[in-house]
């Protein structure tokens, strides 16, 4: 919910002006069975990664206690008041038992502003910098939309922006660093968010924003949004981004779409945005194109 679709921000290198050509597409190593229990695991790479986040965080690696749950499904560390959990879907969560004050000029609140987060975020870029460990952070404050009580909401992340275009977008969707506050102003979790991408099938040709938005308007999109499209003058932007969930088949390219809902307009003037995502891959690698069911070729 925004008054506006220009509130809905983030940091995402791709431009609409982009000339690439290709990107690459991979599988995803996990799978899942009707229960959501997962095979494919990686214990070994969620074992490197627990670790590598604890040296990062200056703790000892020769000593360490690793326990794990489920199969497992986590890793986890505890030591010195901070617990590291590593998931099959290789994301590390870091908790403080004593979450961590910043300096008292720093708004660090569910609602600051956007420039309270950038400046809590140099901040952080430089008071975490061996826990971030990209030769290039660069800054990623998103979202800007509204909460029920009509309250904006941003979140901190930090991608890698060294190396051309192409890696500088795989990065951002999904080689980052996420920082989280609690009702207390406080820093209590950190994430670093770094996917198993070993499996890629390949560098495949996109197409361009223009060209999606014409498979939009003709009903190849996922979505899970109740209403269909009213209009083209309803679709407000685009962008180009990787769909990311853990229960994804294949990590491939979308144009997720902004589109008003005229449904969903509250009283206030205030506009609901529905995300809409067409696959950014030609067609012809698309299983059941035009009427798309999100299976890749």
């Amino acid at each position: 919910m925004a008054y506006d679709v220009s509130e809905l921000i983030n940091a995402n290198p791709w431009k609409a002006d982009s000339q690439l050509s290709k990107l690459p597409v991979y599988e995803n190593p996990l799978t899942y069975d009707e229960n959501f229990i997962a095979s494919g695991v990686d214990v070994d790479k969620m074992r490197a990664l627990l670790l590598e986040v604890a040296g990062r965080l200056g703790i000892n690696t020769d000593d360490l206690t690793i326990t794990d749950r489920l199969d497992p499904t986590e890793l986890i560390i505890e030591t010195k008041g901070i617990k590291i959990q590593v998931d099959q879907a290789m994301t590390a969560t870091i908790s403080f038992d004593s979450p961590i004050s910043l300096p008292e000029k720093y708004n660090f609140t569910h609602h600051a502003s956007y420039d309270e987060m950038l400046s809590i975020a140099e901040f952080l870029k430089t008071e975490y910098e061996d826990f971030i460990a990209m030769d290039d952070p660069q800054i990623n404050i998103y979202g800007g939309d509204y909460d029920i009580y009509n309250q904006q909401m941003y979140t901190i992340e930090f991608f890698d922006g060294q190396g051309e275009e192409t890696e500088q977008i795989i990065n951002y969707n999904f080689n980052r660093a996420a920082f989280y506050c609690d009702d207390q102003r406080k820093l209590f979790m950190a994430r670093i968010y770094e996917p198993d991408l070993s499996k890629k099938v390949g560098d495949y040709p996109i197409i361009n924003l223009r060209q999606a938005k014409e498979l939009l308007l003709n009903g190849n999109y996922l979505t899970t949004v109740p209403y269909e499209i009213a209009g083209e003058e309803y679709i407000q932007k685009g962008e180009l981004l990787y769909r990311t969930g853990q229960q994804e088949e294949y990590y491939m390219p979308y144009y997720r779409f902004y589109v008003e809902l005229p449904e969903a307009e509250r009283e206030n003037g205030m506009k609901t945005y529905g995300a809409y995502y067409v696959p950014a891959v030609e067609s012809s690698y698309i299983s059941n194109m035009p009427t798309w069911d999100g299976r890749f070729n």
